[in-house]
């Protein structure tokens, strides 16, 4: 048998080095020492089951709290209690304070709205998951994060995150709120930006919200979703209805960290709320899984993370109420869930006309919405009889406006542009004079605001928010009916409303947009033939008495619906023209008159129009409670355009 020399001995030792270095250094790029805080999924689980608990969800085998009933609403709070953590699918990583896990959590059957217009969504458990850490001082953390990307990264290049991603401790307090991407100001708080890209509020008290979706079981054998052969997971605009939370904080700074009771900063082994800290945004950025590192799983192998699975878009809804013998009033009573007796006895009275109505609002608009503003009506009808249900349910120009198919097919008709173009900007221009107008309509509860308005007939759901939940539900109102710089316009709107600053607004943008639409054309090529007949009636002379217009700018129709302009102005107060050059040409008998159109419009909104509205959208009822409950002033708005008209005698 051959001996080993020394030599042999060091060489073969130090081949064994090797091999055995080469073995684990995958690992090693991924996790560091335990003197480099890192915490394995063993050691993680088993602090978590000592200072956690779970309530379980519908899917876990705990108490369940997610219920698909008609009769019983969770609340956000049931449902974000009940969250499962999936121990068997932890992995391993890096963050920047060392090794960490990732657990990814379970809701059971919630789904998150992504996109409102295409009724876009995805399951809450695929946006949530645990991070477990330790911080410098060897104390281990526990923070629940979950993101809302954007959905141009859901559906796009996944390479560099944008959207949200909000951090709780397990209670679900909220502890930090990032925004990754285009840093965007809001009044939500102080944001401090980073080289990243990355927003991060910290330091002043603000209020962060979300909503999630929950089957409310109207999915029935005789239901639209089941006879259009789709479950409630895939039916979300009828079968679901929106549950919202917000959360006030004071967030602690970005990094370091002061601690809390509740495992703001970490929990030590035997000390709460110990001061180790220092994580950074983008250690709560969702894993890359194509091109980014891999983790380590519970049985030690090595994967790419598991991916974000791409939102869900489902078909187009039913047109159609369901076939066969279901009556309106079957229909209704369904669809509200009406099984009280005298109730059932209100709405099938075949003379009040009450049930066609009631079907035909919900034909119309088939969203979630309509179902929650439906049963309120019904009751707020059945407990006010004497009520007209008209106001609340008859057609109105705002009808089916998140409807993802609601686009224009051809621009609205202009008359004639004859003898109407542009002035020049060196034509020489005098002081105006008003040589037109339409009649004030005098519509002052437009401008009316305060603290105690009468909020009968006023959806109660909006009574009780806070002033942060219905701005948003007005803000996405305004951008759910407007495009390109309209929008940026109606941001514009919402802040001056928001600020108080009161007074009169002029846009520049506005005015353009005005002066371009088959409105405004329509107006001026109408004004301009009532002149030419009063030039050719005076003899070639324009008097000094002013034109009383029995017509006016009003800014409907389906184009000024999708670009802002109706959101934005819709019917006008009063419209001046004003007289600026005047000119015959006793040579060729031809006539030109510059005039500056003036439009005033209230940027308010009245009880009526409140009313009639809220049906169609939440953000009505919230415009008006802000402005008649709250307090928030309306303005004036102005829009000035330059025209030149012409003709001959």
């Amino acid at each position: 048998m051959t001996k080993l020399t020394l030599k042999g001995k060091l060489t073969t030792c130090l081949i064994l080095c090797c091999l055995f270095l080469m073995s684990s250094c995958r690992k090693d790029t991924l996790l560091p020492t335990k003197a480099s805080n890192s915490i394995t999924i063993a050691e993680a689980r088993n602090y978590f089951e000592g200072h956690f608990k779970e309530l379980g969800n519908a899917s876990g085998d705990k108490t369940t709290t997610i219920q698909n009933s008609a009769s019983h609403k969770e609340t956000y709070q049931r449902i974000m209690s009940g969250k499962k953590a999936l121990w068997d699918k932890a992995y391993q990583k890096m963050i920047s304070v060392g090794g960490a896990v990732r657990i990814p959590l379970d809701f059971g059957k919630v789904r998150v709205m992504v996109d409102k217009k295409t009724g876009a969504s995805m399951d809450l458990s695929s946006l949530n998951y645990l991070l477990m850490y330790k911080d410098s001082l060897h104390q281990i953390h526990a923070e629940w994060v979950y993101l809302q990307p954007k959905l141009d990264w859901l559906n796009g290049n996944r390479d560099t995150y944008n959207g949200r991603a909000t951090v709780r401790d397990w209670d679900g307090n909220v502890l930090k709120d990032f925004s990754y991407g285009t840093a965007v100001n809001t009044s939500q708080g102080n944001h401090v930006n980073s080289t990243n890209g990355t927003t991060t509020n910290s330091g002043t008290e603000y209020t962060v919200w979300n909503c999630v979706r929950v089957a409310n079981g109207w999915c029935q054998a005789t239901g639209w979703c089941a006879s259009a052969g789709r479950s409630c997971d895939f039916c979300l605009e009828y079968c679901a209805y929106e549950i919202c939370i917000e959360d006030t904080f004071n967030p602690p700074p970005p990094a370091g960290g002061n601690g809390s009771s509740n495992n703001g900063n970490g929990y030590g082994p035997s000390n709460h709320g110990a001061s180790g800290g220092g994580t950074s945004p983008g250690d709560y950025n969702p894993d890359n899984c194509t091109n980014g590192p891999e983790v380590i799983n519970p049985d030690g192998s090595m994967s790419p993370p598991p991916c974000i699975p791409p939102p869900f878009y489902p078909p187009p809804p039913t047109q159609n109420p369901p076939s066969g013998p279901l009556t309106n009033t079957q229909f209704v009573i369904q669809a509200l869930g009406i099984t009280e007796l005298d109730k059932i006895n209100f709405i099938s009275n075949p003379t009040s006309g009450l049930n066609d109505a009631f079907a035909q609002y919900l034909l119309r608009e088939k969203n979630a919405y309509s179902i929650d503003f439906g049963k309120w009506l019904f009751d707020y009808l059945y407990a006010n009889p004497s009520v007209d249900y008209h106001s609340f349910l008859d057609p109105n120009e705002f009808d089916s406006i998140e409807s993802s198919n609601l686009t224009p097919t051809t621009a609205d008709p202009v008359v004639d542009m004859t003898g109407i173009t542009d002035v020049p900007l060196n034509a020489i221009l005098g002081p105006p004079r008003s040589i037109a107008s339409t009649p004030n309509r005098n519509n002052t509860e437009d401008l009316q605001y305060g603290t105690n308005g009468n909020t009968s007939g006023i959806l109660p759901l909006q009574l009780g928010k806070n002033d942060n939940l219905l701005f948003s539900d007005m803000t996405d109102l305004f951008e759910l009916l407007s495009v390109g710089d309209l929008q940026t316009v109606a941001g514009q709107f919402i802040t001056r409303f928001r600020n108080g600053t009161g007074g009169t607004f002029e846009n520049q943008t506005l005015n353009e947009n005005v002066k371009e639409s088959a409105t405004y054309k329509n107006f001026i090529s109408r004004f301009r033939r009532d002149l030419q007949a009063k030039i050719n009636n005076a003899g070639g002379v324009l008097d000094n008495k002013e034109m009383d217009l029995d017509y006016r700018p009003i800014f409907n129709g389906i184009s000024n619906k999708l670009n802002g302009l109706q959101i934005l102005i819709n019917d006008t107060e009063q419209t001046q023209i004003k007289l600026l050059n005047f000119q015959i040409d006793a040579a060729t008998q031809m006539w030109i008159a510059d005039v500056d159109v003036v439009i005033t419009d209230h940027f308010g909104l009245d009880k009526n129009d409140a009313m009639v509205y809220q049906g169609s959208h939440r953000g009505f009822a919230a415009w008006w409670v802000l402005q008649h409950t709250r307090g928030y002033k309306p303005f004036i708005t102005q829009i000035v355009v330059r025209t030149r008209l012409y003709g001959g005698l």
